[in-house]
């Protein structure tokens, strides 16, 4: 063989093959992506309404008064819902914690005549949920915020995390909770 033969390059095949190729591996890798951003959001979603359905469920079943609060963790960023039980009292403690999520944010609005008032769990704000013992009805809402306590009256809860969004509606009269589509 020549000199000139062995040098002569790549042939068109080649190139469009290659080419071919990395198209197909970068469609997979953003397939992939998306699918692990969505499963993440869906499992944020999904413990935070684990949260309060054992919330609900504690304060009707068991002795003493539980309330869920939903924080940022400052030790390592990330939110966590707590299930507190006799809050506030000298014999209070935390009975279960839900990791929720490191990243994203957990809010909830404040209808007032000027528009929303938006409360963010990131910014250092805590929302709080309580059932009634009786009948296991939505009791309250309220955001403690660093300048006093908001109350919250229309029992949503959003979240968002990269791009997706998602509400999670309490239902005042009953007590029952749903993740809205």
């Amino acid at each position: 063989m020549s000199e000139q033969n062995k040098n002569r390059g790549f042939s068109l095949i080649e190139i469009l093959v290659t080419i071919a190729i990395m198209a197909i591996v970068s469609a997979a890798s953003v397939s992939i992506y998306s699918w692990i951003k969505s499963h993440r959001f869906k499992s944020m979603v999904e413990n935070v309404n684990d949260a309060i359905s054992d919330t609900r469920s504690k304060t009707i079943t068991k002795e003493g008064s539980y309330e869920l609060v939903i924080r940022k963790d400052t030790s390592d960023d990330s939110f966590v819902a707590e299930i507190y039980k006799n809050r506030g009292a000298s014999d209070q403690r935390v009975v279960e914690k839900y990791e929720i999520g490191k990243k994203g944010s957990i809010w909830c609005g404040d209808e007032a005549d000027s528009g929303i008032t938006v409360y963010k769990v990131e910014d250092g704000n805590n929302i709080c949920i309580t059932f009634s013992k009786i009948d296991g009805s939505f009791t309250k809402m309220v955001m403690e915020t660093s300048s006093g306590d908001k109350a919250i009256n229309k029992g949503y809860i959003n979240l968002s995390y990269n791009g997706l969004s998602k509400k999670i509606k309490l239902i005042e009269l009953t007590g029952k909770h749903y993740i809205e589509k």
